[in-house]
């Protein structure tokens, strides 16, 4: 058996049914890659090439191991990948079509794959290979490519000089759980046949049938809140508007989940990468530096980034004592004030003559100021009609413009000026000494640095990581 399969050129024998299967799940704007151990010859691949039906084109990539899958053989395959996932991302949907018989490559695919991260839902996969069935039943329930994916099994069962190929998916929730299910068959003569009930490339999570998923999670108000913390008896009681969307999500696909313990947002995105939790159903800001990491879902909101200020203190000033009028009034004052020093020096104000009376520059001064501040009336300089009028005149400008200014300063202090604060980022860097953020702020602040925008490199600069929002708006308070 080993002989004949040595003898026979796998792809060549499968370009029937691959051709059959893309002919039925390809649309217009599909490209296939086409990724091979080596071993398929130039000939069969070129016949593949003829026969599938791929609107937006195909790409041939192959990944030859040598003497083994050793380290560099990973490392060639990880750039195959690289490859063919940039294919993937310029087009609008992709078939990926797998052909090889040799396990520890297939092994090596499910591993490079998945850190490279080649396939998404939208992607199907289509292995073609002659391994035993027994033997692909555990290898492709243990590899999350093979069993969580959109992938679907070709094996060859040869019934003499006849091909027969089966068709499987593994589907990983199900009434039985875990399985391998029967998805079709193909025949060179009866062509493709799909069974009832699933489909060609069943839908995998339309039904979870009650199984617990595993989710990360940390607060993140008004998104995710924790009202009582998981314990041994409970598993914790949460809220937040992301918090009821999982819910709903989980009442309508029939599952529960379980929040897997973590400490920063770093640990939250790891456990999703190493799939150990399912998803992180926390609302996520697309940046370069996640996307090089994993990928995400569909958008749902639009979030914005904002900033607190604490709010500041007022220390005495003596300005204080000047803010309550405008700086015309204070000018109109001034200006008054000197013309009743004028007037009050003159003949005609005191009604003596200076040799006789003299009035000195002081003490007019202390007259002028007396009056306004409401101090009593000095009679000898005063005994002239016109003297009085100018007295009584300035007593009712000093009683108008003192009321004014008490009601004004008294109200300025009841309901202190504060600085204006910055409304915009670009006010923000210019006053800020130093800004705060959580632990997933430091993509944030990676992300701003590598800006060709003075502000957001300013910003990037200023930018601290704490551990919590809380602890920031403590430390702001701290250096108001």
């Amino acid at each position: 058996m080993e002989a004949e399969r040595g003898d026979r050129d796998l792809l060549e024998d499968a370009s029937g049914v691959v051709s059959a299967v893309l002919a039925e799940v390809v649309q217009p704007t599909t490209s296939v890659i086409l990724l091979t151990d080596g071993t398929s010859s130039a000939s069969a691949i070129a016949k593949v090439l003829r026969r599938v039906a791929a609107p937006y084109g195909v790409g041939v990539f192959q990944a030859v191991p040598e003497n083994g899958i050793g380290n560099s053989t990973r490392d060639r395959f990880s750039e195959v990948i690289r490859q063919a996932r940039k294919e993937r991302l310029m087009s609008w949907n992709v078939c990926v079509v797998l052909v090889s018989e040799d396990p520890a490559f297939l092994t090596t695919f499910a591993d490079v794959a998945l850190r490279g991260r080649l396939l998404v839902w939208a992607t199907k996969l289509l292995l073609v290979t002659s391994v035993a069935l027994q033997e692909l039943r555990a290898f492709l329930g243990s590899r999350w490519v093979f069993s969580m994916m959109n992938a679907v099994v070709m094996v060859l069962q040869m019934e003499g000089l006849l091909q027969k190929w089966d068709m499987y998916s593994h589907l990983p929730y199900s009434p039985a759980g875990p399985q391998l299910v029967s998805v079709a068959t193909w025949t060179p003569a009866e062509g493709l046949r799909i069974k009832s009930g699933h489909g060609l490339f069943p839908e995998k999570f339309w039904n979870f049938y009650g199984a617990t998923v595993n989710v990360t999670a940390l607060p993140f108000p008004p998104y995710w809140s924790v009202l009582e913390e998981p314990s041994a008896s409970s598993p914790g009681r949460y809220s937040g508007t992301d918090f009821l969307l999982l819910e709903a999500t989980a009442e309508a696909l029939n599952f529960t989940f379980r929040v897997v313990p973590t400490e920063t947002w770093t640990e939250v995105a790891d456990r999703v990468v190493e799939r150990v939790a399912f998803l992180s159903p926390i609302f996520h800001n697309v940046l370069p530096a996640r996307l090089e990491r994993y990928e995400f879902s569909f958008v749902y909101e639009f979030g914005s980034l904002d900033f607190s200020r604490a709010k500041p203190d007022l220390q005495p000033q003596w300005q204080s004592l000047y803010y309550p009028l405008s700086h015309a009034v204070w000018l109109g004052v001034l200006a008054t004030v000197v013309v009743i020093l004028r007037a009050m020096r003159s003949r005609d104000a005191t009604g003596h003559a200076p040799p006789t009376s003299p009035l000195t520059l002081g003490k007019a001064l202390q007259e002028v100021f007396g009056l306004f501040l409401g101090q009593n009336l000095s009679r000898v300089f005063y005994s002239s009609v016109r003297a009085r009028v100018l007295v009584g005149a300035w007593l009712v400008f000093s009683l108008v413009v003192g009321t004014a200014y008490r009601g004004n300063l008294t109200a300025s202090l009841t309901l202190p000026v504060y600085p204006s604060r910055p409304e915009t980022l670009a006010q923000l860097v210019l006053v800020a000494d130093r800004i705060t953020m959580p632990s997933y702020g430091a993509e944030f602040k990676s992300f701003f640095g590598k800006s060709d925008s003075p502000v957001f490199k300013r910003l990037s600069e200023l930018m601290h990581i704490v551990s919590s929002v809380e602890e920031g708006q403590r430390q702001a308070i701290l250096a108001k």
